[in-house]
């Protein structure tokens, strides 16, 4: 019979060479930056320029009230949200703790956001004539509150409380994981925007700072969580072989595969 040699690339998929200490290290570092990057904030915003925190003034919006909305805002994300992201990294617990707590840091998150929400919501449209979805800012805040309230509600539904059959669980963990991460970038991007907003021309240097950590934030998360596959070819030859099958007489090609 005649033989024929056919030559194909294959791609095979391998994990990238990276040790797991270095991701649990990088993910410790990230957890400090995130919480130093929050008291920096606070301090802040607890500065005699800023104003610090104060009671509601039901006649006008004072700086001391709004400023429960950074604080609270910036608590959720550096102070809850990033810890809660990396727990499955870096938390030396079993896993089904590591699950606890990141539902109860999650939850911390999601109380903080509603409530900076509020205060923002009622600095805008009780104690002043500013208005909603009016600068770049706001649009970032609602467009990460709503991914994080819809975030909350499946984990809770999914993973918290168990609904749903395990297949749907294995199916929505991929997406869980990336609107996750979307959520805590675009918070961050926020804030970023918030500042450029509210930062005096004297303290500029300081937000540049501030800024500078929020972005080792999120070199951290990215660094810690993103897992990468590698891609090499695999060379697969296939030959010509004669037909065994006696049903089948019109096959003279049939090929099988040698790896």
């Amino acid at each position: 019979y005649l033989k024929k040699t056919h030559i194909s690339m294959a791609t095979r998929r391998e994990e990238e060479a990276i040790q797991q200490s270095v991701i649990k290290v990088g993910g410790v570092i990230t957890i400090v930056i995130s919480l130093i990057t929050w008291f920096m904030f606070a301090g802040w915003l607890l500065s005699k320029e800023q104003g610090g925190l104060g009671k509601r003034d039901p006649n006008t919006r004072t700086p001391e009230y709004f400023n429960w909305h950074p604080f609270l805002m910036t608590a959720s994300l550096f102070l809850f949200m990033v810890p809660a992201m990396l727990s499955f990294e870096i938390y030396p617990f079993s896993r089904p703790c590591n699950k606890r707590w990141h539902g109860i840091l999650n939850t911390g998150s999601i109380i903080c956001m509603i409530a900076g929400l509020y205060i923002i919501l009622d600095c805008h449209l009780n104690l002043s004539d500013a208005g909603l979805f009016n600068s770049i800012h706001a649009v970032c805040g609602y467009m990460t509150f709503s991914v994080l309230c819809l975030q909350y509600i499946a984990g809770v539904s999914l993973y918290g409380l168990g609904c749903c059959s395990d297949e749907l669980k294995r199916i929505a963990m991929p997406y869980h994981k990336r609107f996750g991460t979307f959520a805590l970038l675009n918070g961050c991007a926020t804030i970023i925007a918030g500042l450029a907003q509210t930062v005096k021309p004297t303290q500029l240097k300081y937000g540049q700072l501030m800024t500078g950590f929020v972005f080792l934030v999120m070199l951290g998360v990215l660094f810690t969580l993103t897992k990468y596959v590698n891609k090499k070819d695999e060379k697969h030859e296939y030959v010509a072989t004669e037909n065994e099958d006696p049903d089948d007489q019109t096959d003279d090609d049939q090929m099988v595969v040698q790896t």
